[in-house]
């Protein structure tokens, strides 16, 4: 997974995420591609980049998909944030100095935050293929999926937990 440096049609710099193969990430293109519409800064871009990566590099380690995280699986992005070894598999056996700063790890929270917002109506309840589905931003129907909160409201409290 790589963090893309392009040039635009007008010469503007702009970031794409890039699998192994080379392969656009899809999500992150088109939320990267929203935020530079939006007029974000060239830093704002990069910055959001960066941090999909690595999301995306955490979920690919843990065979997560982007739409289906828990809470869970966010409290131990955390942790893999902290890790000075990228690995949720290989754990220090003393303390270690953390790998990122806690602001550095609420700006990570933020862009997921704002990551999701941007999704059509991720759900921690729908499958893959019910959250794509949807091209509104609107809630899905059944009361199950009412009374579950969705991955946007847990990484907003999370935000405010980790400060």
């Amino acid at each position: 997974m790589r963090v893309v440096e392009i040039e635009t049609q007008d010469r503007q710099k702009r970031y794409v995420v890039t699998d192994d193969e080379g392969v656009l990430v899809e999500p992150i293109v088109r939320y990267l591609k929203y935020l530079d519409r939006i007029g974000a800064a060239r830093n704002t871009l990069r910055s959001y980049a960066t941090v999909l990566k690595q999301y995306w590099d955490y979920l690919s380690q843990q065979q997560l998909e982007w739409q289906q995280v828990t809470l869970d699986d966010l409290a131990q992005f955390v942790l893999w944030l902290k890790l000075p070894t990228g690995s949720l598999h290989v754990l220090p056996a003393q303390p270690v100095p953390q790998a990122r700063s806690n602001r550095t790890i609420n700006h990570a929270l933020t862009v997921l935050s704002s990551f999701y917002n941007y999704q059509p109506c991720v759900r921690l309840d729908q499958t893959p293929a019910q959250s794509l589905g949807s091209d509104s931003h609107t809630k899905a129907s059944s009361p199950r999926s009412q009374s579950r909160p969705s991955v946007c409201v847990i990484l907003q409290t999370s935000c405010r937990l980790a400060r």
